[in-house]
């Protein structure tokens, strides 16, 4: 080669001299006399016509070139080879005379490419809600309304179960919207008398009974007395029958138990601890607080009703000594739901 060297594996052209491609590293000393590599297989060596056939001469030993000890760091602006030292322009991937890589060239072609991650989207970025939108439109009519059938299908299958129950579908959402937009209001129109007529202790006066009066009923409750297993059957001495004139629904009752709270004798006497309400087609007992102040006790006649029997299933243990063996109940106020 007169004025450079052509690499065979890539074109690159090298300055005279050049031991290596300084583009790809290709080591260009095969034609040195005795040395080159195997000619690729199907391609002729050209033969230099003889006269006659000769036998081929022994080939000289391949003398391969050294191996290439691992790249050294450099700074990223050396132009200086780290093996051998022989100068070569910044753009060079190589050394032209030993083939060193030059770290500085490839660095960056070296570095690992981090992938960059998709920004993400809120709910409330209009171009991916319009991407789901699209999506949506694109699957089949099955799929787009299967949630909206599945809701059908649910609240047919609970109208299907409340009609083989007896119960009314659009009643029950009815009764439920109300349980949830209106409030129970205290029954106008409620009379109280004891039962039997006698079992009311002297000094107390029933018929006060409906609303706060604090000391309006009080039956005997000996000490000793156990509470009642069933609902309903009282150890009590009297019990309180509620009544009106048009029959509704009963949603709970607002109680006063025992005494009021400036009644010296409230703490000598049993505070109720549950009382048992017996209406027209069922029996619920409903738990009280040790306390004098209103308490608000929810159940649902689910039916119309006119009367309720309330009595005392349990009392809270009383310590005074003596204690007035009476259990005494300041008032009670129906609740129902106004239409």
């Amino acid at each position: 080669m007169a004025a450079e060297d052509q690499c065979t594996a890539c074109g690159e052209r090298n300055p005279v001299g050049s031991a290596f491609c300084v583009f790809c590293g290709t080591y260009l000393g095969w034609d040195e006399p005795g040395r080159g590599p195997a000619a690729p297989s199907g391609t002729p060596r050209p033969v230099p016509p003889q006269s006659a056939p000769t036998p081929p001469p022994a080939p000289a030993p391949t003398t391969l070139p050294a191996p290439v000890p691992p790249p050294i760091p450099l700074a990223a602006t050396g132009a200086a080879c780290p093996r051998c030292g022989q100068d070569n322009p910044t753009t060079r991937r190589f050394c032209g005379r030993c083939g060193q890589p030059l770290v500085a060239a490839t660095a960056t072609a070296a570095a690992p490419i981090r992938p960059v991650a998709a920004p993400r989207h809120g709910w409330w970025d209009q171009e991916a809600r319009t991407a789901r939108r699209q999506y949506r439109r694109s699957l089949p009519p099955l799929y787009r309304w299967r949630r909206v059938l599945v809701a059908l299908a649910l609240v047919a299958g609970t109208g299907l179960v409340l009609t083989l129950t007896g119960n009314n579908p659009v009643g029950f959402v009815q009764d439920r919207w109300r349980d949830l937009t209106v409030d129970p209001e205290p029954l106008e129109g409620v009379a109280a008398a004891a039962s039997p007529e006698g079992s009311v202790a002297s000094t107390y006066d029933v018929r006060r009974l409906p609303g706060p009066r604090q000391e309006a009923w009080a039956t005997a409750w000996p000490a000793g007395t156990e509470a009642s297993p069933d609902c309903g059957v009282s150890q009590a001495a009297g019990k309180v029958v509620l009544t009106w004139d048009d029959a509704t629904r009963v949603r709970g009752l607002d109680v006063w138990a025992g005494l009021g709270s400036t009644n010296k004798d409230r703490g000598y006497q049993f505070l109720p601890k549950r009382l048992d309400v017996v209406y027209d087609g069922g029996c619920v007992r409903l738990d009280l607080e040790e306390t004098p102040d209103r308490q608000r006790l929810s159940f649902d006649t689910e039916t119309e009703v006119s009367s309720l029997l309330v009595s005392v299933g349990d009392v809270y243990p009383n310590s005074a000594n003596p204690a007035i063996e009476l259990v005494a109940i300041g008032g009670i106020e129906v609740l129902h739901q106004p239409d």
